[in-house]
């Protein structure tokens, strides 16, 4: 996105002000108040159109209350900057129908994009947006009027907009809506806002649909919502959300009670803060226009929410070159981190989940997936046998140096569980539980196939030496490996009188027998493998 030549250091082309019953327009260049109304949004109105017809400039409104009885609109504008002295200039809707900022022309009936209007390098910043009067967008329905009550609304044929600075508050709908179509570029960025107490259907950020636009949504933060703190977004990285709340809303499409909604569009989801959520934490779908989609989602702290920390699926058709590398999940209501159908050759790697209500990590029918160097800590947190700390199913799945660790109660059910018919590999790692589990360290569903090896707590191999006593025919070894060997190898150390061999092997011991016993103790070295 290119460096905006209209900066805070450049003069005001027009002045808006407020005297407390009227609202004025100085010219920036002569000085002259050259108009005045008692509605804001003809005053500031006429401002934008003064400094459209010059070819851009900085609009200045001043500290104070400016009412609104219309939307402040940006159509047909270049180089135009809207700016207030910060969050004591203060933009009040009146009319429980209107938008407060819009940006760009809707498209009509007739899809005809090259006639719309065209906006290029605007920049709305350092303005209160104040929405209470706004009427509520039903969100237990789905009846929702895309139209009217948004904060600022970005649409039509536009590129290079920039919304900064701002503190949008209780808008009836999305605080920022953005739909982009047109022959332009679509660049949309918002960065450093604050959005508080949000009422909409859609999100405190919304981009409509799966727009190609690039929308960039940055180091913002979100409080007291009820409904998504950010729907869809290029890259969407740096944002503190605390304090969302589903609870009643209505939810269209799967992932809808989410903090953060990505979609086809969004391939970095990076660095946010998310917590206190009464739903999830990030949700990552493809929705099937985009098969191939690419995403990061990576460096997120996700804390205190009652579904699925993060969850990631294909959805509607396989999707590859998806990250989800080094996120801090703690405290769920369901799995720390949920990877779903149509997963081909993801990566999960470096996540650390603590208190997840079911599974720490669930890889549910995926192809050549990867799941390496995650650390997952007391999961099952709902109860006695509800979860394990990784679950995997599906084809080509590698499991590498991934920690499972339980140190209180409730007792799950698993440490690692294999669905059926699975195709797995396991390296390294360890499994440890100070309770033990209801069910089994490592659990294999019925007909998979599956490799484990050098995992601390599920011992696949182990070795040693054993003695038959003089005058004894065997001796019992206790392997110390996780389940039954389907190898054991044996070596005397010396020239045994007679025959020997190997019986009785159960899931904790062998022995080792001979047809003669021998006159003096008898060493035998021996190798089991599970």
């Amino acid at each position: 996105m290119p460096v905006f030549r209209l900066t805070s250091a450049v003069e005001p082309s027009y002045m808006v002000f407020t005297d407390g019953r009227r609202y004025y327009v100085k010219n920036g260049s002569t000085g002259v108040t050259e108009y005045s109304d008692v509605d804001a949004s003809s005053v500031i109105n006429y401002a934008i159109k003064r400094a459209t017809s010059i070819g851009g400039g900085k609009v200045l409104i001043k500290s104070g209350k400016y009412y609104l009885d219309n939307q402040i609109l940006i159509q047909n504008a270049s180089d135009v900057v809207i700016e207030g002295e910060g969050w004591n200039t203060k933009l009040i809707a009146t009319n429980p129908d209107q938008n407060i900022i819009k940006i760009g022309e809707r498209l009509p009936l007739v899809y005809d994009p090259q006639n719309l209007s065209v906006v290029k390098r605007v920049v709305i910043r350092n303005l209160f947006i104040d929405g209470s009067a706004q009427g509520s967008t039903d969100n237990n329905t789905n009846s929702v009027n895309f139209d009217g009550r948004i904060g600022i609304e970005v649409v039509g044929n536009f590129e290079d907009v920039v919304i900064e600075n701002c503190y949008i508050y209780n808008t009836g709908s999305d605080g920022v809506f953005m739909i982009w179509y047109g022959e332009n570029k679509g660049n949309l960025a918002v960065i450093n806002n604050v959005f508080d107490s949000i009422r909409g259907y859609y999100g405190a950020f919304h981009v409509h649909g799966t727009s190609r636009s690039k929308a960039i949504v940055a180091f913002n933060q979100f409080f007291n919502l009820k409904t998504h703190a950010i729907r869809h977004g290029y890259v969407i990285m740096g944002n503190y959300i605390e304090g969302v709340d589903f609870t009643g809303t209505y939810h269209a499409t799967y992932g809808d009670d989410f903090a953060i909604l990505g979609t086809d569009d969004a391939n970095i989801i990076a660095f946010n803060w998310i917590r206190n959520v009464t739903g999830g934490g990030i949700a990552f779908w493809n929705g099937g226009l985009y098969n191939g989609t690419r995403a990061i989602i990576s460096g997120n702290v996700v804390w205190n929410v009652t579904k699925q920390g993060i969850i990631a699926t294909g959805k509607t058709g396989y999707i590859g070159r998806v990250i989800i590398s080094d996120n801090v999940i703690w405290s769920t209501g369901s799995e720390g981190i949920y990877a779903g159908y149509y997963a081909m050759g993801w990566i999960i790697k470096g996540n650390y989940v603590e208190n997840a209500g079911t599974h720490g990590i669930n890889v549910d029918g995926c192809l050549y997936c990867t799941v390496e160097g995650n650390v997952v800590l007391d999961h099952s947190r709902n109860g006695d046998g509800v979860g394990s700390g990784i679950r995997v199913r599906g084809v080509g799945i590698m499991l590498i140096g991934n920690h499972v660790r339980v140190t209180s109660n409730p007792k799950p059910s698993f440490g690692i569980v294999i669905g059926s018919n699975a195709d797995v590999r396991i390296v390294g790692g360890s499994i440890v539980s100070d309770v033990g589990f209801t069910a089994a360290t490592v659990g294999i569903g019925t007909g998979s196939v599956v490799e484990i090896k050098d995992v601390y707590g599920y011992r696949t191999r182990n070795s040693g030496v054993a003695t038959i006593s003089a005058g004894s025919t065997r001796v019992t070894v206790s392997h110390n490996l996780a389940t039954t060997p389907t190898k054991v190898l044996i070596t005397p150390l010396a020239t045994p009188p007679g025959k020997l061999w190997v019986e009785n092997i159960t899931a904790t011991s062998f022995d080792i027998a001979t047809d003669t016993a021998p006159t003096a103790d008898l060493q035998v070295t021996w190798y089991a493998e599970v």
